[in-house]
């Protein structure tokens, strides 16, 4: 059952893209925050009046 699936998901060429495209998406998904989060951190560094 699960070889037929995974058969008829291999054989169709846009499933290549669509796994691309989501990984893509899920590579900004942590991008994005990420970058966020570093920015608030190095603002929060700099602006710190102990240092």
């Amino acid at each position: 059952m699960f070889d037929r699936a995974e058969q008829h998901f291999t054989s169709t060429p846009r499933t290549l893209k669509w796994r691309l495209v989501h990984a893509i998406e899920f590579e900004l998904g942590l991008l994005i925050p990420g970058v966020f989060v570093i920015a608030w951190w190095l603002r929060l560094y700099f602006s710190n009046p102990n240092d």
